[in-house]
């Protein structure tokens, strides 16, 4: 039978740091000698808590930084990701000196599909009947 694997105080504080990086866990198991299995069954609390506190530092920092006053793009950051503030594009269009525009109908002056479909009739039937076409350019 296998001793079950006990973590000692510096392989806790290792596991939460390195979690804390975002290094993977595979990483994390080869560092400390042990399976991955082993990694999560053992250390989940420091697992859990490494990311955790990582991302308390980092949203602590980002804080400070957009209500400082001195750092606007954190502010904006913060806004957007915190506040749902969004950032509208908006466009007007007008006509002439900034009056309203003009609208007029547009006429369409192409012949209509009737006139190409009968144009395209009377050649096919010109190319199958050949003594017509020749009769034509006489």
């Amino acid at each position: 039978m296998t001793a079950e694997f006990v973590p000692t105080p510096e392989q806790r504080k290792v596991v939460r740091t390195m979690a804390a990086f975002g290094i993977p866990q595979p990483d994390i198991a080869n560092v400390v000698g042990i399976s991955d299995r082993t990694l999560r069954k053992a250390f989940r609390e420091e697992l859990d808590r490494g990311v955790i506190d990582a991302n308390l530092k980092v949203a602590e920092t980002c804080f400070r930084m957009a209500t400082s006053g001195t750092v606007p793009s954190a502010t904006f950051f913060w806004l957007k990701a915190r506040a749902g503030w969004r950032e509208v594009i908006r466009q007007e269009h007008t006509g002439g000196d900034g009056g309203p525009i003009q609208l007029q109908a547009a006429e369409d002056t192409r012949p209509s599909l009737e006139s190409y479909l009968l144009e395209w009739q009377a050649k096919r039937e010109r190319e199958a009947d050949p003594s017509e076409s020749a009769d034509a350019g006489v």
